[in-house]
């Protein structure tokens, strides 16, 4: 699972940043949207972007199950 921008998409409007819960996961370079290793692949980011210039490549393997009942559900926890 990686988190990568879409340099020819991105146009450095930074809404990923505040919609990111993990401080830091993203930084801003040469105006364009950068992930750092900080990212925990949440997809708070992917989702927020106007652009869709945010992708999250996502594992699966053919037991998937179907979670799109589950879609807009967030779960936050903290340690």
């Amino acid at each position: 699972m990686g988190t990568f921008i879409k340099e020819d998409l991105c146009i450095g409007c930074e809404v990923c940043l505040g919609a990111c819960p993990f401080p830091g996961a993203i930084a801003m370079e040469n105006d364009k949207a950068r992930i750092t290793d900080l990212c925990t692949g949440c997809g708070a980011c992917e989702e927020s972007c106007p652009v869709q210039a945010i992708h999250i490549e996502r594992i699966t393997d053919g037991n998937a199950h179907d979670l799109s009942k589950y879609n807009g559900v967030w779960i936050f926890v903290e340690q």
